[in-house]
């Protein structure tokens, strides 16, 4: 039995185009492998993120059950961590093919509807991630012109709001290219 992700994982090895074949151009395919090596950079910070989430939790756990002494701030932290973790991760796992697809119907589809089906989603769920990144944005503005802090840490709250746009950037482009991709299999003979 074959590994689906080992075998995409050699693929991306391979010729960094996450398993899809380059069709367009060499330009589209650039644009394809720089998606990839944005994500996975973006992704290492999304590790650090799940590092913190845990040694925070456990800090915390411990200090209160120990030594009857709960880690100031725990709350705010675990807040920051689940932010990075997730919103740093979410362009990897989307060009892994890693996220959760619901395709029991579409599969028993003609290539074409298919294909125009993947067009629809992939332009809708751009648009989705073009409006959080426009609304993060403000808030991030809000939150600077308010001074709005982290939970008894007094840190400041826009800058992981404006990282959190950056991460955000790899997966709004991913959509993009996956939508160019089904189109142009939406009009290929």
């Amino acid at each position: 039995m074959v590994n689906t992700n080992e075998s995409r994982a050699h693929e991306l090895e391979r010729d960094g185009s996450f398993g899809r074949p380059s069709t367009v151009t060499t330009a589209w395919h650039r644009f394809e492998i720089a998606i990839g090596v944005m994500s996975r950079s973006l992704s290492v910070i999304g590790i650090f993120g799940v590092v913190m989430l845990i040694a925070v939790t456990t800090i915390d756990i411990v200090g209160s059950k120990a030594f009857n002494q709960p880690l100031t701030g725990s709350l705010g932290l675990i807040r920051l961590a689940q932010l990075t973790a997730i919103s740093f991760g979410m362009g990897i796992t989307f060009l892994d093919g890693d996220h959760v697809k619901v395709e029991m119907l579409s599969r028993r589809l003609p290539p074409k509807v298919q294909a125009t089906m993947s067009s629809l989603v992939n332009f809708l769920g751009f648009m989705l991630f073009f409006l959080i990144i426009w609304q993060m944005i403000s808030l991030g503005r809000s939150f600077q012109i308010s001074g709005e802090m982290i939970d008894e840490l007094y840190i400041p709250w826009y800058p992981f709001i404006y990282a959190t746009v950056v991460a955000f950037v790899p997966v709004c482009l991913a959509l993009l290219l996956e939508l160019g991709n089904s189109l142009s299999r939406v009009v290929k003979r």
